[in-house]
């Protein structure tokens, strides 16, 4: 194996040994949900969605995070951790980073109407940020949402609970390989 080829692997097993291994567990009771059918499970509970304080300010970076987190029965937000980053400055990433890490646990949701058992699961969420901070209309208001959807384009994960489920596999093979 190369060396780009082993610095590419390295952060997927270490994600699979931390993540997976709370979730293999406990994989018969949490669902492992795509970020985009989240609402069919768990909404935010608007009475317990802190505003997210961003450490970018008037920064001129821009960028996507995604964060994967377990929803608990009761709504509560656990096990949260950065999938992904994409950003113009690596610095920048890294303190939006540390700040949605903090910020994810803090946030409350309450089971929708098909989800009356409160079924805990495990998803994730992209967070995008832009410098424009000034609302844009007509031409450049298309434009800055062209650009905007371009950017989150670049931190979706298509294939989710599919990759959870390989990581849960690899964790209980190499688990069962040192036993």
């Amino acid at each position: 194996m190369s060396k780009a080829n082993l610095w590419l692997c390295l952060p997927m097993t270490v994600l699979a040994m931390v993540v997976c291994s709370p979730l293999h567990a406990a994989d018969e009771q949490v669902h492992v949900v795509d970020g985009s059918e989240l609402d069919h499970w768990w909404q935010i509970d608007p009475g317990h969605n802190p505003r997210f304080e961003s450490p970018l300010h008037l920064a001129t970076d821009e960028g996507c995070i995604v964060v994967a987190f377990e929803i608990h029965g009761d709504g509560n937000v656990s096990n949260q951790r950065v999938l992904r980053s994409v950003w113009t400055d690596a610095q920048t990433g890294r303190q939006v980073e540390r700040a949605l890490l903090r910020y994810v646990p803090l946030r409350r949701f309450v089971a929708t109407v098909a989800n009356a058992g409160h079924d805990p699961v495990y998803t994730y969420q992209v967070f995008t940020f832009t410098a424009s901070l000034i609302p844009q209309s007509g031409a450049d208001a298309q434009l800055e949402k062209q650009q905007l959807n371009e950017l989150q384009s670049k931190c979706e994960i298509p294939d989710f609970p599919q990759q959870v489920q390989a990581m849960i596999n690899a964790a209980a093979n190499a688990k069962g390989a040192t036993q």
